[in-house]
């Protein structure tokens, strides 16, 4: 028991570090400014209350210094001008750190998307991580900011309750003990919905799948098509429903519970505010002192309030963001990377190579033994889901095999540094994607180093047969209308030349083509490999086809089945 303990006590202490430093990193300036006026606030209100006291006793019994009242006066406007100054300033800190912290956690999270093992994205689990590692974005920034508010606030709760025991000591210990039940409700309840709102991950990422099908353009054509918005709208609905009763449950017992506690608190005031009018009527207190009571009790309430709210907050954020420390910190979804860098490839050998994902007992890949060398045009075929496009991430180390290991120039491919070894590859995936860029972006985006690129993009253009693009003026148009109304619709064969010219734009020891003419008509498919052919300078190729025409420039073809190397009788000629 005391091992856990000491573990959470870890863990928190881990948080709370890495949401201070994420704050001083994002801006030193803004986080030092906005702990002085956050903290300041709290005076100034207890300031303001303490004057309006002495001036309603001067205004009542003391007349011999009334000549003195408009210090008074002016001491009040002071402190309520600086009150508004510092509420404004304090808000403006928290916007712009806000805005810097955001960004900062953004790309934190997308570096770690993008050092990521690729087989991760084959797990459901992992996209409710990321799921609400997304969401805990604003966590992040409001647990920073609660750590400020929470300071803030008890020192305020500090500062009255010390001003309350000199004016009644009876005052603060019940308004402090009425407050209890309030902030106990509000842990446990927030508490029961964190807990909920974990377990609706993954049936809220299927209701927003349905609602973002309405607006993506590739489903959207066929749900018009096929007449089924309908089908999606009842799917959306159903899983609404479900979320939206669970929390309702939770929400509505919390609301009655949590009204009742602040009921009470509100009535324990009121028989304390009469217990002041009382003493006031009697002459045991003056005017100015029921003034400050009154005052001094609102305050103190609502700051045990922001107390248990900022305390909750933080609770509930603290869940949240460690989790997205999980995923962050998460070294086993990783590729492990090796130290020699290669600046070209010879070589290709996979020995005993088998591939499983990961809870699956059947082999995608099984016992694969393949040598490619340079010069080598080698054709893979074999059925949809035989294991060909596995084959080319393992290649890439965007898998690590299962068993077996991969070689390349006699090398441990483990041994090679993944970025050296992905610059001597130029891939095409199937059914690869274009960005919302403009036409040049998209081509250099596999090579943004390279030299000379406007003659060797037109080269590419006139390669693919995109014409409508040759002129300057077009190459930087943007792709899609989805962020400009000028933007380029390609049809489904100009969107495959364009990803296309993107791949073959990086100059590579090793050329991977997945499927890439399969919404290319024929005249330019021949064209465009003849092209390719006459480009080649005794590198590797390796094409993953089902058409006959790409397999007659081959020089070898392999074929997989059912994730096995198997016999093919190919005659070149």
């Amino acid at each position: 028991m005391k091992v856990k303990e000491l573990d959470k006590n870890k863990k928190i202490s881990k948080i709370f570090s890495f949401c201070i430093k994420l704050s001083f990193r994002a801006s030193k300036l803004y986080t030092i400014l906005l702990f002085i006026t956050e903290l300041a606030f709290p005076g100034l209100v207890l300031l303001s209350s303490i004057f309006y006291k002495v001036l309603i006793d001067m205004l009542v019994d003391d007349v011999t210094f009334r000549d003195k009242i408009y210090f008074i006066l002016i001491g009040v406007f002071i402190a309520n001008v600086i009150q508004l100054l510092f509420s404004n300033i304090s808000q403006y800190f928290r916007e712009m750190q806000s805005n810097i912290l955001e960004k900062n956690i953004s790309i934190l999270l997308m570096s770690t998307i993008y050092r990521t093992e690729l087989e991760s994205f084959d797990n459901s689990e992992y996209y409710d991580k990321l799921e609400e590692s997304n969401n805990s974005i604003s966590s992040i920034i409001e647990f920073t900011q609660n750590i400020i508010s929470l300071v803030s606030s008890f020192i305020s709760f500090i500062s009255i309750l010390v001003v309350l025991v000199n004016f009644n000591y009876l005052f603060a210990i019940v308004i402090t003990a009425s407050s209890i039940p309030y902030s106990i409700i509000r842990v446990i309840y927030t508490k029961k919905y964190y807990i909920l709102s974990i377990d609706q991950i993954n049936s809220i990422r299927k209701q927003n799948y349905f609602r973002q099908l309405f607006s993506d353009k590739k489903h959207i054509k066929e749900i018009k098509l096929l007449e089924v918005g309908d089908y999606f709208i009842e799917q959306y609905l159903g899983k609404w429903k479900k979320n939206h009763s669970q929390r309702k449950e939770i929400k509505k017992n919390s609301v009655i519970l949590l009204s009742t506690a602040e009921s009470l608190l509100e009535l324990v005031k009121s028989f304390l505010g009469i217990y002041l009018v009382h003493n006031v009527i009697v002459g045991l207190s003056s005017i100015g002192d029921f003034s400050l009571g009154i005052s001094l009790l609102d305050q103190i309430k609502n700051t045990i309030l922001r107390i248990s709210s900022s305390t909750v907050n933080l609770y509930e954020n603290r869940a949240r963001i460690s989790r997205f420390l999980d995923v962050v910190n998460n070294e086993e979804v990783l590729i492990e990377c090796g130290e020699i860098d290669i600046c070209t490839i010879n070589k290709i050998e996979l020995k005993n190579v088998s591939f499983s994902y990961k809870g699956m007992k059947n082999y995608i890949l099984e016992d694969i033994n393949i040598v490619i060398s340079a010069g080598d045009i080698v054709a893979i075929v074999g059925d949809n889901g035989s294991g060909k496009s596995t084959l080319i991430k393992l290649l890439l180390r965007m898998y690590e095999p299962t068993e077996g290991v991969i070689y390349i120039n006699d090398i441990n491919i483990n041994k090679i540094s993944i970025s050296s070894l992905r610059r001597c590859f130029s891939v095409y995936f199937q059914n690869l994607e274009n960005y919302c860029i403009t036409l040049e972006e998209n081509i250099c985006l596999s090579d943004l180093s390279a030299k000379h690129k406007r003659m060797r993009i037109n080269n590419l253009l006139e390669m693919s047969k995109l014409r409508k693009f040759y002129d300057e003026e077009n190459l930087n148009v943007e792709i899609t209308k989805y962020f400009s109304e000028s933007g380029h619709e390609l049809s489904g064969g100009e969107n495959q030349k364009l990803a296309l010219s993107r791949s073959l734009y990086r100059r590579a020891p090793v050329l991977i083509l997945d499927e890439p003419t399969s919404c290319i008509d024929i005249d330019t498919k021949k064209a465009l490999f003849r092209d390719i052919i006459n480009d080649f300078n005794g590198e590797i190729m390796i094409l993953i086809t089902h058409d006959i025409d790409n397999i007659k420039i081959a020089s070898r073809v392999l074929m997989l089945s059912g994730g096995k190397l198997a016999d093919f009788n190919y005659d070149a000629s």
